[in-house]
């Protein structure tokens, strides 16, 4: 099947960040990324293969075909990505761009714990560019996070209905809490949701505001990621999510967000709008998978869909150098990265340092492809 090209991502001219991949563009000049930008560019003749999508690159084809892959990898094309890096490997075999490609391939098989396939590869890559390999790493599933205020309750495992172990030591801490009193409470371990459980926790909300109990949160950026896309206008399929979710919004203080979807949810369920009800809370809402580290570092974890990087503003606010570490990232879709390079320019305009380190080389490219190049510095991970 013959494949048709497009014009190269032009991310100089219309690309909302207002940088290029080359970083010739004034951090200042960058504009917001929304998803919506991402209507204006032009696919019309972009045609999708069995191999994936191609794009062509006016400078080395090889590296339109980086940028095609960490494209597939951030949407979650990991057997695309596979294949083509597979046969890309058998055809590239010298050169600083041939040796990012096979580094892609050895980062891929890490992220898939694919360990005798890394090794051979490995292997292969010692003979083929005659230098010393990557070695296989090891991290810890999340970051390391600073020890937990004196008295805050962790919740255990996943936020479902049937999870008591997470649940019941919530409900002993509001039987006990004397009216008036306060609790606090960390969500950063919850990595899956259901309604039923969403509803549970909805519902001690409300006995806390009901007893005029004080609630400090933290770790619930992660929570409010995993709600919105459950939390659709027009399904009534997860009424548990959409409850919490306005309970979170109301307990952060987010009169706009909570009216928002507030009148979402009067239109889904046909029923008139929850009315605004200032919460009375304490701290703000720590994000689910960053915290700054003994390194001072903002540290981040796992899959980010759809990531705001909230914190982010914050911690750079206390600090000179800003290091994001990203050792610890499998994937970031497009419009994460978009989000990354929304939420660093205004860093590196203020005149901060921004280092952005440990991200594997399928990130790397993903990054260097929207532009953060252009406002951080970017650090592999030492091999």
């Amino acid at each position: 099947m013959a494949v048709a090209s497009v014009p190269p991502l032009d991310f100089t001219a219309t690309s909302p960040s207002g940088t290029n991949r080359a970083g010739g563009a004034s951090p200042a000049a960058a504009t917001e990324f929304h998803d919506d930008d991402l209507d204006a560019l032009d696919f019309s003749g972009l045609e999708v293969t069995d191999v994936g999508i191609q794009v062509e690159h006016q400078e080395d084809p090889l590296q339109g075909l980086l940028e095609q892959v960490a494209m597939l990898y951030a949407s979650g094309a990991d057997a695309q990505v596979a294949a083509i890096l597979a046969d890309a490997r058998n055809q590239h075999r010298q050169g600083a761009l041939a040796e990012r490609l096979w580094l892609m391939q050895l980062d891929l098989y890490q992220v898939l714990d694919q360990r005798s396939e890394f090794d051979q590869l490995a292997l292969e890559f010692a003979h083929t560019f005659e230098k010393s390999p990557p070695t296989w790493l090891v991290h810890q599933d999340a970051c390391p996070v600073a020890p937990l205020p004196p008295g805050t309750l962790q919740f255990k495992g996943g936020l479902e209905g049937g999870n008591e172990d997470g649940f019941a030591p919530l409900q002993s801490a509001l039987e006990q809490c004397k009216r008036g009193g306060a609790l606090a409470w960390d969500f950063s371990r919850v990595t899956l949701i259901d309604p039923d459980g969403c509803a549970r926790l909805a519902a001690c909300f409300d006995q806390a505001r009901q007893r005029k109990i004080t609630v400090a949160l933290s770790g619930v950026d992660g929570l409010l990621t995993r709600l919105a896309p459950r939390c659709e206008t027009g399904k009534r399929e997860a009424e548990g999510c959409w409850l919490l979710l306005l309970n979170l919004l109301a307990l952060s203080g987010d009169t706009a967000g909570f009216e928002e979807r507030a009148v979402d949810y009067a239109v889904t369920f046909e029923v008139s709008p929850p009315a605004w009800e200032p919460v009375k809370a304490a701290g703000g809402a720590v994000p689910a998978h960053s915290a700054p580290v003994a390194e001072e570092t903002f540290c981040l974890s796992g899959q980010l869909i759809g990531e705001r990087f909230a914190g982010l503003a914050d911690f750079a606010a206390g600090h000179g150098q800003v290091v994001i570490d990203l050792a610890r990232v499998q994937r970031m879709d497009f419009s994460s990265a978009g989000a990354l390079l929304n939420a660093l320019t205004p860093l590196k305009a203020a005149g901060k340092t921004v280092v952005v380190r440990g991200a594997h080389q399928l990130l790397v490219e993903l990054l260097n492809l929207v532009g953060v190049a252009a406002v951080a510095q970017i650090v592999p991970p030492k091999r």
